[in-house]
């Protein structure tokens, strides 16, 4: 009905309970703490135990004082009074009537326990463990054993020996190992002795290596004898399975041997197990060998050799200044064309360097290196530039790489090696930039035209056409176009009367304002004719027209504003180029009269005269525009018309006197460029004093 760590109870079938076991704290119930069970037939012999007045739950007992109380390894639970809780297993309880879990400690390494434990126990014999609060202890493994209890580790088989069985509590349950097999501590079970080895005794734990010279085939070897010695052409060094062949360049006289003997310095062997010095070969020219050689050395670049049998590079001589050598070079070889070496022991040659090219050998600097020319380019080492290719060029010496070829742009093409593109000619384009020919030139259609190097053609501009063939032509003097792509002279129109042009004109040009023009199409600003005296002409005009009526121009090339009204005193009738005079005692007020009726009679009281000329070039000491004595005088000898000029002795001509102006002398018209002239009044004057007139005009 109960099992404690080291105590046990069980209930008879008359209900009565016998307990047994550990009795350190009374937990057997007898009320004493002596130990049941150690005698025979003890369980036949003993009292039950008296529970006392009621029953206490299980793994309980009661106290002195009457009261039920938790064994030692069980605790009383605060929720329930009515049983006892053991403690887990690997722990263990420390003391009885506990009311809590904290009274059950951990089992040490070494220890297991129960449930339900008041000790912890100690680990078998031939067991061990390593942790703590556990129930189990573990066996140790084969070639282990554990001799004492509570251990917390298991002690190994010495080397040469090897465990049997599992759980070993003794050093005597490790076996030793045969002649011809051994094992390391630990181990539990012993291995052969590998081919090349060998062991004659028991309990080993290595076996001895065959001698060098020799070898062992099989495994478990119990003796030397089992080691055989290796062939002539081999060798081996202690504790083989097998020999080694001599590698080339050596080779082996003998059996037995621990190492080959190498071919001497300046010969080599290429055999593998040789078995004599004879395989042995001299170095060729330009090459050298250490001793054990399976293969020559050459002479490094830069260097040669000329005999054979060389022990070592000392034996290679340098290259001399234009020379150079590869490895294992019997002699120098001059630098190629377009290559150079300054100095000596050259591996390679210095190419000329790009934009080069090289034209000689045995070069010692780079003086036999040339710059490329225009349109062409190189590498390094070259020994010739290349030509830029077809559609590009390049105007600079010394090119270095095929990038410095600029392609040509549209409307120009270049052959291969080509220093400039050349340009399609006038009327035609290329659309394509990197053209190689003259033919990737398209010639422009009818109505359009282009300039040399053009991409596209153009239009032909208003002032030309286009020609079948392609191209445009100016229109001649004398016509216009005002329209783009025009095909055929037809476009080109003639210039209406009062206009012109020059060659390739898009629009005619107006005669300029006082001039005319008649003729259609004239090709000159001369074919435009000035207006003469009395007329006029705005731009472009194709005739004159009259001044307005009391109005009159003064000269040729007249234009509107140079038609001047006549001033007061004065009047022109139709047909007439000039101005005229009122006649004495007669005055006009107002400008640009164009009828002698405006000329009206002076009132009494007051008087005029005609127009006064006084003319420089009929005085005495006269200079232009100026008169110091009167020595003409239109009227005859009035004595007003005397008194009146007498007044303006000396004159000079102001705004009111005028000079070249055309006046009527003797009946006809007469220019007077040197004269000064008064031409009539736009109002009468009064008498002077001590003068009077009683009649009008």
């Amino acid at each position: 009905m109960a099992c404690g760590a080291n105590h046990n109870c069980a209930q008879l079938m008359d209900r009565s309970i016998l307990c047994w076991g550990f009795n350190p704290y009374g937990q057997l119930g007898y009320g004493n703490t002596d130990p049941i069970g150690k005698t025979l037939n003890w369980g036949l012999t003993l009292p039950s135990v008296d529970l006392g007045i009621g029953d206490c739950p299980d793994n309980a007992a009661l106290t002195q004082t009457s009261v039920c109380s938790c064994n030692n390894g069980f605790w009383e639970d605060s929720l329930t009074t009515t049983m006892c809780t053991s403690c887990p297993v690997g722990t263990y309880g420390t003391a009885p009537g506990a009311t809590s879990s904290a009274v059950c400690a951990v089992c040490t390494r070494g220890t297991f326990s129960l449930t339900g434990a008041s000790f912890c126990s100690n680990c078998d014999l031939g067991t061990f463990e390593t942790g703590t609060g556990l129930s189990t202890c573990a066996k140790c493994y084969f070639g282990l054993f554990a001799s004492d209890e509570g251990q917390t580790a298991c002690y190994t088989c010495p080397g040469g020996t090897y465990g049997t069985i599992t759980g070993a509590v003794a050093l005597s349950d490790c076996a030793s190992c045969r002649a011809g097999e051994y094992s390391p501590s630990g181990s539990y079970l012993c291995s052969s002795c590998l081919p090349g080895t060998f062991r004659t005794a028991t309990g080993g734990s290595t076996c001895t290596s065959c001698r060098a010279g020799s070898y062992g085939t099989g495994t478990g070897a119990t003796m030397s004898s089992w080691c055989l010695p290796c062939n002539a052409g081999s060798f081996s060094t202690a504790g083989l399975s097998a020999c080694i062949l001599c590698a080339a360049g050596t080779f082996g006289r003998s059996s037995a041997l621990s190492t080959c003997t190498g071919c001497d310095a300046g010969s080599f062997s290429t055999v593998i197990g040789a078995v004599s010095q004879q395989v042995c070969i001299y170095c060729g020219a330009g090459t050298f060998a250490y001793r054990g050689s399976s293969l020559c050395t050459g002479c490094s670049a830069g260097t040669f050799g000329t005999g054979t049998g060389w022990v070592g590079p000392d034996s290679c001589v340098a290259c001399g200044r234009g020379s150079y050598s590869e490895l294992g070079s019997s002699a120098c070889r001059n630098c190629d064309s377009g290559y150079f070496f300054t100095g000596t022991a050259a591996s390679v040659c210095t190419g000329c360097s790009a934009g080069t090219f090289g034209t000689g050998t045995a070069t010692i600097d780079d003086s036999g290196c040339k710059q490329c020319t225009n349109g062409t380019f190189s590498l390094s080492g070259a020994t010739v530039c290349s030509l830029c290719p077809s559609g590009s060029f390049s105007s600079s010496l010394g090119a270095s790489r095929a990038e410095n070829c600029r392609t040509c742009s549209s409307g120009t093409y270049a052959p291969a090696g080509a220093a400039v593109c050349i340009m399609c000619t006038a009327g035609s384009f290329g659309s394509q930039p990197g053209a190689s020919g003259p033919d990737t030139c398209a010639k422009c259609v009818a109505g359009k035209t282009s300039v040399p190097g053009a991409s596209i053609c153009t239009s032909c501009v208003p002032g030309s056409y286009g020609l079948n063939e392609g191209g445009c032509a100016s229109c001649s003097s004398g016509t216009f176009s005002t329209g783009i792509a025009m095909v055929g002279s037809i476009a080109c129109s003639y210039c209406v009367a009062g206009k012109y042009s020059n060659e390739g004109a898009s629009i005619c040009t107006d005669c300029t304002a006082g001039s005319f023009g008649t003729a259609v199409g004239s090709d000159s600003p001369n074919r435009c004719v000035l207006c003469s005296a009395g007329t006029y002409s705005d731009s472009g005009a194709s005739v004159c027209s009259d001044c307005p009526l009391g109005s009159r121009s003064s000269g040729s090339g007249a234009v509107a504003v140079d038609c001047k009204a006549c001033t007061p005193g004065t009047y022109m009738i139709q047909g007439s180029t000039f101005c005229k005079a009122c006649d004495a005692g007669k005055a006009n007020a107002n400008p640009g009269s164009h009828q002698e009726s405006d000329c009206l009679p002076c009132e009494q009281g007051r008087f005029s005269f005609a127009g006064v000329i006084l003319i420089s070039g009929l005085a005495t000491k006269a200079t232009k525009g100026r008169i110091w004595r009167l020595a003409w005088i239109r009227g005859g000898a009035d004595p007003i018309m005397r008194h009146f000029a007498l007044r303006l002795t000396p004159f000079i001509c102001n705004q009111q006197w005028a000079t070249g102006k055309h006046v009527r002398r003797h009946s006809r018209e007469t220019e007077f460029p040197d004269a000064c002239f008064f031409s009539g009044q736009k109002e009468c004057s009064q008498c002077p004093y001590g003068t009077f007139v009683g009649v009008t005009g």
